[in-house]
């Protein structure tokens, strides 16, 4: 293992880097089943549309490593209507009783209807609800034991709610692909400034599936969304752009000059302005966003860039190691 004062190639420095995010990924709190499970039929007793909606819940983590619990609820009903910055509205034409909690009377689910239902079910239990631009936040606080050499760790979780519905537009991918998988939506910060209709869509089946061949692509996402981690960097915007160079960049290359690549292109859209969905022609993934937070996020990128671009030619481990937080 590299240490303080060792100089080593880019390469690997890079490959010790994502070997690391893999040990700091497998050993992370897991749940504890009995917990989520209590949480879900809780929710179930209070609410029946809650019981009406859900389909399941899943344990893991987002692309941060953050602990998550993603409710899943299903709305087999509900059309996706494409919004020009890529994310989607979602109608429902013919609202069954159980869905009038979140559809509004014109037959749109609307973020702020979700969040009051959200907070009816939500504020029942031990919770803390932060509004952040019209989206809430959850995090629950529950003890998972894990055991990591000799250390118990104590750690949250957070519950995410994602909306389910089959895609019935013009397939952005195969029709294989869309038949096999149901799409997926979330509340997002990001856009709720812009439209009260708008969802974030969550292509995350699609791309396992048209990526499962591509060698280094999720060690690279890893990588990268490490990078934006306490930088208020969307994750979504760093998949977009992986996903863009998808058939353009030789995958089987070294992870460090991917790596220094794919960071150089994505800083490259923001000085542009411009980042297009992969999933809907001529959409702006940047749209959404305003001047300002626009202007932040390429000050941002480009300072992670320089001190990539530093570390790439210093050879130095600890300059690179510093980056990603793990110094």
């Amino acid at each position: 293992m590299a240490n303080s004062t060792q100089i080593m190639s880019f390469e690997g420095n890079v490959k010790i880097i994502s070997d690391k995010l893999n040990i700091i990924k497998e050993h992370k709190v897991c749940f504890v089943e009995d917990t989520s499970d209590a949480l879900i039929n809780a929710f179930k007793q209070w609410s029946p549309t809650f019981c009406a909606i859900y389909s399941r819940h899943e344990l893991g983590r987002d692309p941060l490593n953050n602990n998550i619990m993603r409710i899943i609820l299903k709305i087999p009903q509900a059309t996706p209507i494409w919004n020009k910055n890529g994310s989607i509205f979602l109608n429902v034409p013919n609202v069954p009783d159980s869905y009038r909690q979140i559809v509004s009377s014109d037959g749109f689910i609307r973020r702020r209807d979700l969040n009051n239902f959200l907070d009816s079910v939500y504020n029942k239990w031990n919770t803390s609800s932060i509004l952040v631009n019209g989206c809430s936040h959850y995090s629950v606080y529950e003890k998972a034991q894990s055991r990591i050499g000799n250390t118990h760790v104590t750690q949250s979780y957070i519950p995410k709610v994602v909306l389910e519905f089959p895609w019935s537009l013009q397939p952005a991918v195969s029709s294989e692909v869309c038949n096999k998988w149901m799409c997926h939506a979330y509340m997002s910060e990001e856009v709720s400034s812009i439209d009260d209709l708008a969802f974030t869509f969550i292509p995350y089946n699609w791309e396992s599936e048209i990526t499962k061949d591509t060698p280094n692509f999720f060690k690279i996402k890893s990588l990268m969304c490490r990078l934006c981690e306490e930088q208020d960097i969307p994750i979504y915007l760093i998949s977009n752009v992986l996903l863009l160079q998808q058939s353009n960049v030789n995958w089987q290359r070294e992870l460090g000059s991917l790596l220094a690549e794919m960071w150089t292109r994505f800083v490259d859209h923001l000085r542009a302005g411009r980042l297009d969905f992969p999933f809907a022609y001529g959409s702006n993934s940047l749209e959404s966003f305003e001047t300002e937070k626009l202007r932040q996020l390429q000050t941002t990128a480009q300072d992670i860039l320089f001190k990539l671009l530093e570390a790439q030619y210093s050879g130095r481990y600890t300059e690179l190691a510093e980056i990603f937080g793990l110094n």
